[in-house]
């Protein structure tokens, strides 16, 4: 067992076993450039659904060169493929400079996260809420186009289109957290409490969110024609939420 086991003592133990596997084979592959392994977002915060949600991870080099890495690279595969591991690999020196060029990926491993091996690098790191609506709307036009793309261009089956809809609309309810962060508020913290407070907070389609939300959470099965319905109308939702988004004012530090 890791030295840290107690941290993740809610999660299955078949998830548990899983993550201490990880960090052993890590640790023992990279040596002293491994400086940290954090485990983040739902599995940290303790709403994680075994079969649904990933395990995201991140872990923390002080050399990050591909030379120096690749082994880690092949561990994290093996353990994505057996148990949804999502693992991220970053230098320190890019760790430190996501609060400027990344922030949302850092707010979201600052909200919740589980220290699992070495440094807690992350914690007091300060991110500046005009950061956030620059990256907010940078993304939200990422994915309307990706998703205009496919929808005009592209012939998808319905799992690919199925999965594609999953990614994009579990990156959209990061991004809803964070306009409430650039509100000054505090943000909803479950994906039903997101969508919920979402469409109140910013009119967005009720139906439209319930219908994504089912989808991302396997309590609905969709057709491949409603599925391009679903689409339309996401797309319909980004496109008015993004001029909203850039009349925002935000809340001072």
């Amino acid at each position: 067992m890791f030295e840290r086991q107690e941290t993740i003592a809610h999660l299955p133990l078949i998830i548990r076993e899983a993550l201490t596997r990880f960090v052993e084979a890590l640790t023992i592959q990279c040596g002293e450039n491994l400086r940290a392994i954090l485990l983040y977002g739902s599995a940290a915060r303790k709403d994680y659904k075994h079969g649904i949600s990933n395990l995201n991870l991140l872990a923390v080099f002080t050399d990050a060169h591909i030379s120096e890495i690749r082994k880690a690279g092949a561990i994290g595969r093996r353990f994505l493929r057996r148990h949804r591991f999502e693992p991220r690999f970053m230098s320190l020196a890019a760790l430190r400079s996501t609060a400027l060029l990344l922030p949302m990926v850092l707010i979201d491993i600052q909200e919740a996260y589980c220290l699992l091996h070495g440094e807690d690098l992350i914690r007091g790191i300060p991110i500046r809420r005009d950061n956030l609506k620059l990256q907010c709307g940078l993304q939200l036009r990422s994915f309307l186009q990706r998703l205009r793309h496919v929808y005009l261009l592209e012939s998808n089956d319905k799992r690919d289109l199925r999965d594609m809809l999953i990614r994009s609309f579990t990156g959209f309810l990061h991004i809803l957290k964070n306009v409430f962060r650039m509100m000054g508020e505090t943000p909803p913290v479950t994906r039903e409490e997101i969508v919920e407070r979402s469409v109140v907070r910013f009119h967005l389609d009720a139906g439209i969110m319930s219908r994504l939300l089912a989808l991302k959470l396997g309590s609905q099965r969709i057709g491949r024609r409603d599925l391009s319905g679903l689409l339309e109308g996401y797309l319909d939702l980004l496109y008015d939420f993004i001029p909203h988004v850039d009349a925002l004012e935000v809340k001072a530090e």
